[in-house]
């Protein structure tokens, strides 16, 4: 746009968008910046608040690799794990998928441990089960951080969550793959949303789902 940062840029510098959005934008931006001389690198990020607080951020970057190295020193300051996915729209693209199947994993752990629950089944010894076992996954930690002491603050919002799950169906629409498990995640995105929970964290689901079963909270 007039008085964008492609176009006040100083030629030859380096442009890095950490923003998560479909594919196609960074493309669009990369033959911007190209044409004003400017070199351009998407950068999208997983790891959450805590992660950026940590500089333990996954950054997840598409573009040409001797720019990624150029500021790679820069990256590391904000996260360790840094990976060159391959050109621009590549790193938008595995963002997408990484918070879908980080919402599903969430969710299918939800919806079992509410099955617990209503059988009288305590939730922290379900937790500390299921990690010592094959269902474990990173989801578990939402268990002690958010669901036992009920802090729904977030996080990683409902809001952002459900925009990711658009981004991950339009890639999935553009190349005709069918998909399924995303379309129950972002059901219960959009359950959240429609009860006004959009800027809570996405653990807030398990609020709705006790709801659906019935199962009575003494904190609610």
């Amino acid at each position: 746009s007039a008085g964008g940062v492609i176009e006040l840029a100083k030629n030859g510098a380096i442009l890095v968008d950490l923003s998560s959005v479909l594919p196609s934008t960074p493309r669009k931006l990369e033959a911007r910046a190209k044409a004003r001389n400017l070199k351009f690198l998407e950068a999208p990020v997983s790891g959450g608040v805590t992660g950026a607080r940590a500089a333990t951020l996954a950054i997840m970057t598409g573009g040409d690799v001797q720019v990624l190295e150029q500021v790679r020193p820069i990256l590391g300051a904000i996260g360790r794990n840094i990976y060159h996915v391959g050109p621009v729209g590549a790193g938008n693209t595995i963002k997408a998928i990484n918070n879908m199947m980080s919402t599903v994993n969430a969710c299918a752990m939800m919806e079992g441990f509410a099955v617990g629950l209503k059988a009288g089944l305590d939730l922290k010894t379900m937790a500390d089960i299921v990690k010592a076992s094959s269902g474990n996954s990173n989801a578990l930690a939402r268990v002690d951080r958010a669901l036992i002491p009920r802090n729904f603050e977030p996080g990683f919002k409902v809001a952002l969550m459900n925009k990711d799950l658009d981004t991950f169906h339009a890639i999935a629409k553009e190349l005709h793959i069918p998909v399924s498990f995303s379309n129950m995640a972002q059901h219960y995105q959009q359950a959240a949303l429609a009860a006004g929970l959009g800027e809570k964290d996405t653990s807030v689901i398990f609020t709705l789902i006790e709801q659906r079963a019935a199962i009575a909270h003494a904190k609610d």
